[in-house]
């Protein structure tokens, strides 16, 4: 019997082609809700992000946001934090610093880019988001909980891995263009296995949902799971079930698949 569901968010909760969540979503996850099933994001967005896109007025019972490395309860409030430790994130501010690389950093309060270039507004078109761009800003000292650089969309460019340490830390994508940076013994996993110690409830009740190579993880590591009929051909061949589209009532097909509404 599945208790908790992980949702990753775009291309799954919101279509990359119209930038919304269908009612249909929203229906499914409601309705999942009331049947005693708790719904959590996975993202490798911020919780600032989320409460910008579609998905606001949905209520979630929890939120693993930045890959995992902060996860907050259905309020908002601070469940687990798991930033850079001290050596990385002094490695992370050398790059940022080098300007060799277009660098976001992901603070708890803040997020800021070092520059600004033609593969940073490229992605952000893409996205539909080019309204809500970090801006340029310096580095304070805080705690740093993930980073993303960019490449030239529907590449497979890897240029920037060379100014990183060759150990230390993982890189993923979400999104053609974008490539997230954390920890490399950490990430979605980390995060559920500490939401389901919380809440008490076993790996072998869990369900994942993605469509990009980051939710790889997550997807091997619940009990089911399910790629969406967008993902990409590496997460569909390891899943238990592809669904339809995003763009075609993709999650709430699922849950039917599994009698789950």
């Amino acid at each position: 019997m599945i208790k908790a569901i992980f949702f990753d968010v775009d291309g799954t909760l919101v279509s990359f082609k119209t930038h919304s969540t269908l009612p249909s979503t929203k229906e499914a996850i409601s309705r999942l809700k009331e049947n005693g099933i708790k719904c959590f994001v996975a993202t490798g967005r911020s919780f600032k992000a989320i409460k910008e896109m579609p998905v606001k007025d949905i209520h979630f019972d929890g939120y693993l946001t930045l890959t995992g490395q902060l996860g907050l309860s259905d309020n908002g409030e601070i469940i687990y934090e798991i930033p850079f430790d001290e050596k990385m994130t002094r490695a992370i501010v050398d790059v940022f610093y080098e300007k060799k690389i277009p660098l976001m950093i992901t603070e708890k309060e803040r997020i800021y880019h070092n520059f600004i270039d033609d593969r940073v507004m490229e992605t952000f078109t893409l996205l539909n988001a080019r309204d809500n761009i970090a801006p340029v800003d310096d580095y304070h000292g805080d705690h740093i909980y993930q980073a993303m650089t960019y490449i030239r969309p529907y590449s497979d460019d890897t240029f920037y891995k060379e100014v990183f340490p060759k150990k230390g830390l993982r890189f993923t994508s979400w999104f053609n263009g974008c490539v997230d940076i954390f920890s490399d013994n950490e990430g979605k996993v980390e995060g559920i296995k500490r939401i389901l110690d919380l809440y008490g409830i076993k790996k072998e009740e869990t369900m994942a949902i993605g469509d990009g190579d980051n939710d790889i993880d997550m997807l091997k590591y619940c009990k089911v799971a399910v790629a969406m009929g967008n993902a990409t051909d590496k997460v569909k061949s390891m899943a238990d079930y592809v669904a339809a589209d995003v763009d075609d009532d993709g999650i709430f097909k699922a849950m039917q698949h599994y009698d789950l509404l």
